[in-house]
């Protein structure tokens, strides 16, 4: 057990590498991932579920040292030099399973696989020096949000010996109409500040009812335009995962911005 009970944090990581690079569209999230560095002093891991490794059943990387996993292209050299040497702790990625297997939750350990960009762009921002051990978790392709919502409670308990959870993904991920509207200059056909508004008085609202509603997400006002029938909801499911790892009280609304084309981006602590 430790005094400090780690956070339980979804970061909207960003479009690609361009957080990092400081491109103008993803400046605001990366200004908050900066500002986030001092909230994971005293933490003895990382516990993160990205986007971006999906799996039909749960995988979690096992690897002494993996190495960065460049899952983009089509962007300057510069996104292919970072390094992030951060160890990974084959000892917490045992943990994490007997966890899951503890709730009926069955998984795999991953020896081989690198961090992908979900992970490495988010924490060279929020924890440039890669002092904390960091082990990455798959989601699961069914992209069922109920699934995910239990897999973070199952994992909760990790947050009182100084581990945190972080979920990476996206508040909003309809990229075509995003981009298209950054490209032409012109507003989204329609706006995502309802579902936006929607997912922050569920999140800020105590576990069992955020819990609840996150579930049924699909039910919220243009659900359908923020993440498209595509597999887009992957995005989402980190967020899910770090609602089930979070406290029972409410939780919060750390960072607010917009993205590209003026897609609203969130960030929550619980």
């Amino acid at each position: 057990m430790t005094d400090i009970l780690a956070p339980a944090v979804f970061f909207t990581h960003g479009a690609g590498p361009l957080p990092a690079l400081d491109e103008p569209e993803n400046a605001q999230i990366g200004a908050f991932l900066r500002s986030f560095e001092p909230q994971f002093d005293g933490v003895k891991g990382i516990v993160i579920f990205t986007a971006h490794w999906a799996n039909e059943q749960v995988q979690i990387s096992s690897g002494a040292a993996p190495e960065l996993y460049f899952d983009y292209q089509g962007f300057p050299p510069a996104a292919f030099e970072f390094r992030y040497p951060a160890p990974g702790d084959p000892g917490l990625a045992q943990e994490v399973q007997n966890l899951l297997a503890a709730a009926g939750i069955p998984s795999s350990l991953n020896s081989t696989r690198g961090w992908d960009h979900g992970v490495f762009i988010p924490l060279l921002l929020s924890r440039p020096k890669a002092d904390i051990p960091v082990v990455q978790v798959s989601i699961k392709k069914n992209n069922i949000a109920a699934d995910h919502v239990a897999i973070g409670v199952a994992l909760q308990s990790l947050r009182k010996k100084g581990i945190a959870i972080v979920g990476s993904g996206a508040s909003f991920h309809n990229m075509n109409a995003a981009v298209g509207a950054m490209r032409t200059g012109k507003p989204m056909e329609r706006s995502s500040i309802e579902f936006e508004s929607t997912v922050k008085n569920v999140c800020c609202s105590p576990k069992a009812k955020r819990n609840e509603k996150l579930a049924r997400w699909e039910e919220f006002p243009d659900a359908r335009f923020a993440y498209p029938d595509d597999g887009s909801e992957d995005h989402f499911m980190p967020l899910c995962i770090a609602s089930g790892a979070g406290s029972d009280g409410p939780g919060k609304v750390i960072f607010e911005g917009m993205l590209l084309g003026g897609a609203c981006a969130s960030a929550f602590s619980f």
